[in-house]
């Protein structure tokens, strides 16, 4: 008879980027030694829609306790599927409600703190997946990030329970001055959203903005085009930062960055193509990256790149806030004004190769592929469909492409591309209008991506797609599908340059 499992804190599980509340479960009916688990989400069709993440260890302790972290890409009725590493025929599956927060947005005001007398209000607005509200009950719980922040924050916590559906709170600090601030990088707090017992927590840093903003040198009034992507200098779009007469006694890094202000979509094709992106929480929140460098001269701008290929170009037409962050090599840190720029394209990276938004976008399994898939010797499958809304002809081809751009300190904006082989659809292929090729099935047919593809290959966030040519020598390219690559130990996950600083940061203290 195999194991079991009960949850000692509920099953109500909240899901947000790339963390989740953490279940403490008890397990009966263990062997000894016990067995070393793996786990993952299934929905009620026994389909893959989540993953699990295990903070202790994979091996329930001497109390046949373990803690489990259930990562649901979806809201609603799901189950935790846990089994034996060594035996997958011994398993358990707990029934869970999933409630999956894909969007958390903080808003502060005012956004740059001078006045004296003044608190600041913070507000936070949670969003969900884009078809299931959050369910009536919500706690959310603010509470200072750090000693430092107690000042301005009035105690006790404050804890508020939300009616459900889109939610957002807002919470007035105490009095802020500047003289108060000087060496201090904002006002930092935890959001605490779930039921006591089953939380997770969202650290957030409130920084306050007194830099200036980068500066666009070249743009089409004041847009990104078509006819300026197709004219990019090779290394890119340049950008001035103001001078930054801080670089003293610490190396002083710049960190370009550009974040999507939701509802500018103005596209709506793209704009419902990109519901894909909801079935992984970690990328919607994810500020893309555009290019780093150091402060060498304090007497003139640096000068930054949004480099050709860049994610702004591919994620469909909407408004940017660009932004820079300077982290200094002591700890400290500060955020810029942003510009805001809007992006109107209609071809790839000013290619002849366009992005059909009536593709459907290719399907990765895994989404991520770390070391634990490269141990286990797995392949990377690309599904490349057809569901009726493009009918592909027999003659038709397709190649999938995986274009991978390092986020590390040490690859970053390291592009590199991988191409699988070059299918001509069969019409052996074509049901009802509709063909689905499998890279990398049992069949063997076609090969998907190898473990030798993907080794080796520091952080890096991917670009997955397909390129269809048609009977007629149409071209085109579906829409991206996110994946992350890291096969270097030690594997991290890590792709924000923040958190890998502070990691580099914290190692250098005594």
């Amino acid at each position: 008879m195999g194991f079991t499992f009960t949850s000692e804190n509920g099953t109500v599980v909240n899901s947000l980027l790339s963390d989740a509340a953490t279940l403490h479960l008890k397990f009966s009916g263990l062997p000894t030694p016990a067995p070393t688990l793996t786990g993952s989400i299934l929905d009620a069709k026994g389909n893959k829609s989540g993953y699990v993440l295990f903070p202790n260890g994979e091996t329930p302790d001497g109390n046949d306790k373990l803690d489990v972290k259930p990562v649901a890409f979806k809201s609603g009725s799901l189950k935790l599927h846990l089994e034996d590493a060594n035996d997958a025929s011994n398993f358990y599956e707990l029934d869970i409600d999933a409630v999956v927060s894909s969007r958390v947005e903080f808003v502060t005001n005012p956004g740059n703190v001078n006045e004296p007398d003044k608190g600041v209000v913070i507000t936070a607005r949670i969003t969900n997946d884009q078809k299931i509200k959050q369910p009536g009950g919500l706690s959310l719980t603010y509470e200072a990030a750090s000693a430092a922040d107690n000042p301005f924050f009035r105690p006790p916590q404050l804890q508020q329970t939300l009616a459900g559906d889109d939610a957002s709170f807002s919470y007035t600090t105490e009095k802020v001055t500047a003289a108060e601030l000087t060496a201090m990088e904002g006002i930092g707090f935890n959001l605490q959203i779930g039921p006591a017992g089953a939380q997770v927590a969202v650290t957030q840093l409130i920084p306050f903005r007194t830099l200036q903003p980068p500066k666009l040198l070249i743009t089409d009034h004041g847009k990104i085009t078509d006819t300026i992507v197709a004219g990019l200098p090779q290394e890119g779009l340049p950008v001035n930062i103001p001078i930054i007469n801080d670089a003293q006694a610490y190396e002083t890094y710049v960190f370009l960055y550009a974040h999507a202000i939701p509802g500018t979509e103005t596209d709506s094709a793209r704009q419902q193509n990109e519901a894909v992106s909801s079935e992984n929480p970690v990328w919607p929140e994810r500020d893309i990256l555009l290019d780093w460098g150091t402060v060498v001269d304090e007497s003139k701008p640096l000068r930054l790149f949004i480099r050709p290929g860049s994610e702004i170009f591919e994620q469909g037409n909407k408004t940017y806030d660009i932004y820079y962050e300077v982290v200094k090599e002591s700890g400290n840190q500060n955020v810029s004004l942003g510009v805001k720029v809007p992006v109107d394209l209609h071809k790839y990276g000013g290619s002849s190769v366009e992005i059909d938004y009536d593709l459907r976008p290719a399907i990765p399994q895994p989404i991520e592929y770390t070391n634990k898939q490269y141990a286990k010797n797995d392949k990377l499958v690309v599904t490349v469909a057809f569901d009726g809304r493009v009918q592909p002809t027999a003659g038709d081809k397709v190649q999938p492409y995986l274009d991978l751009v390092g986020c590390t300190l040490a690859n970053r904006n390291q592009f590199i591309r991988i191409k699988l082989e070059e299918y001509t659809i069969t019409p052996a292929d074509i049901v009802d209008g509709q063909a689905t090729i499998v890279y990398g099935d049992d069949s063997g047919t076609l090969a998907a991506y190898q473990p030798e593809d993907l080794h080796q290959r520091e952080a890096s966030n991917g670009d997955l797609y397909y390129i269809h040519t048609t009977t007629d020598g149409k071209v085109r390219r579906s829409p991206p599908r996110p994946v992350f690559v890291d096969t270097v130990s030690p594997y991290s996950a890590i792709t924000n340059s923040r958190l890998v600083l502070a990691q580099r940061f914290l190692k250098k203290q005594p």
